[in-house]
């Protein structure tokens, strides 16, 4: 192989490398946009987790409060709570 024919080859691969290398920054670059919307649909459905865990929680005081009411007023009023079959 003359330096020539080298030296052409040299600039051909150069030339291939830089398109594929190019290509795959491309790409790598759509998967990164990809994988930000990924993470930021999972931060909004962790949001909504936390807002859903606060409701519940509120929920459950509110429940036992009323729970406790209710045996209260059962107690003076001697009234006795059976359960539904």
């Amino acid at each position: 192989m003359s330096e020539d024919q080298f030296t052409k080859l040299f600039t051909h691969m150069n030339r291939r490398f830089d398109e594929l290398t190019s290509d795959i920054n491309g790409q790598l670059a759509h998967v990164n946009h990809r994988i930000d919307d990924i993470y930021t649909v999972l931060d909004s459905m962790n949001n909504r987790l936390d807002a859903i865990e606060v409701e519940f929680a509120a929920m459950s005081v509110q429940d036992d409060r009323q729970t406790d009411w209710i045996k209260q007023l059962a107690s003076v009023t001697s009234t006795q709570l059976v359960p539904e079959a």
